[in-house]
C-alpha cells in the first residue's frame, strides 16, 4: 500500500475532537501503541532517504503485534507500506538483527481513530513530543499517482496539500505542519545536532 499522511501538532487536542463529531466522526476507543522502529546496519536515520527500507514492530492493545515494512516515495510523508500480523515480538527481532537490521528508536502513543470522507484521522498523544492530528490516505499498490477525490493524477506533495485542507477544518495552521514521522522526531529530540 502506499500511505500518503500530513500531520500537525495541537494545542488543544480535545477542541480538534469536538470539530470531528460537528462533521460527523465517531472516534474510536484510545489504543496504546508501542513502536520499535529498525533499519538496516550501517544505515543512520539521517540517511534515510526515498527507497530506504524500515521496518517498525508494533505491540498495540489489546495484545496485537505488527510489523510493518515502509520506504519513502517522494516526500517523507508518502511512503509504500506492507504490514502484517505476527505473534512474537521478540522472536521477530531477533530475525530482523540476524537479517542485519538495528533497532534505531522507540517511543509509545496513545491513538484514537476517526474515519471522515475516506481520510482516516488519528488523535495522537505522543510520549516526549505532545499532541498531534495526523490524517491519512493508503492507496492500493499501482495506483499511486491517482488523486485522493478527483480521480485526476496528482504527486504526493499534492495529496499532502489536499489532506492539509481537510486538517484546516480542525484548527491547524500552517505553522504547526510537522514534515516528519515521530521516529524521526523522537530521534532528532534524543539526538540534538551540534
Amino acid at each position: 500500500m502506499r500511505e500518503v499522511e500530513i500531520k500537525a501538532q495541537v494545542k488543544d487536542l480535545r477542541a480538534a475532537e469536538g470539530k470531528l463529531l460537528e462533521l460527523g466522526g465517531k472516534i474510536s476507543s484510545s489504543v496504546v501503541q508501542a513502536d520499535r522502529i529498525f533499519l538496516q546496519n550501517g544505515v543512520k536515520m539521517e540517511q534515510v532517504t526515498v527507497n530506504t527500507p524500515v521496518l517498525r514492530i508494533r505491540k498495540q492493545d489489546p495484545g496485537k503485534i505488527l510489523l510493518t515494512y515502509k520506504h519513502i516515495l517522494g516526500e517523507e510523508l508518502d511512503k509504500q507500506e506492507h504490514e502484517v500480523e505476527i505473534s512474537d515480538a521478540d522472536e521477530m527481532e531477533k530475525i530482523l538483527k540476524f537479517s542485519g537490521y538495528y533497532e534505531i528508536v522507540r517511543f509509545t502513543k496513545r491513538r484514537r481513530k476517526c474515519k471522515i470522507d475516506g481520510y482516516t484521522i488519528c488523535l495522537d498523544e505522543v510520549e516526549g513530543l505532545g499532541d498531534f492530528i495526523e490524517i491519512e490516505k493508503l492507496f492500493p499498490d499501482g495506483d499511486g499517482s491517482t488523486a485522493l477525490t478527483t480521480g485526476s493524477e496528482i504527486s504526493g506533495q499534492a495529496a499532502q496539500a489536499e489532506l492539509f485542507s481537510f486538517l484546516k477544518k480542525l484548527g491547524a495552521e500552517e505553522a504547526d505542519k510537522v514534515l516528519q514521522g515521530y521516529d524521526v522526531l523522537i530521534y532528532n529530540k534524543k539526538n540534538p545536532k551540534s
